[in-house]
């Protein structure tokens, strides 16, 4: 997802991804459905994201976007009651997966 850029009329497991971020982001907000295409409620909560984030409004998903996306999905990982070390390895090796995922670069 880090090389393309997600933004209405788009679709695959890119917007997946990103939509399932975007639900996390702006929890309790009713979650986004419909989770193969970048339509307009997908576009409505990408604005919110950015205008809250301090990040151009240009209702497209690229570097700062996913980066701010993946960053806030790895806090409330971080956050997470872990009841033994099995499950803290767990929430850990999807925290890599997370980042592995996009490829973000520094």
């Amino acid at each position: 997802m880090s090389d393309q850029l997600l933004s209405v009329g788009s679709n695959g497991e890119a917007v997946v991804t990103a939509k399932r971020l975007l639900n996390l982001h702006l929890f309790p907000l009713p979650p986004l459905t419909n989770f193969h295409a970048f339509d307009s409620d997908t576009r409505t909560r990408v604005i919110d994201v950015q205008r809250k984030s301090r990040l151009d409004a240009d209702c497209i998903i690229g570097q700062p976007t996913t980066r701010r996306l993946v960053k806030k999905r790895c806090l409330v990982a971080q956050r997470e009651t872990v009841q033994s070390d099995a499950k803290r390895a767990e929430v850990w090796r999807n925290i890599g997966k997370c980042f592995a995922s996009f490829r973000l670069q520094s």
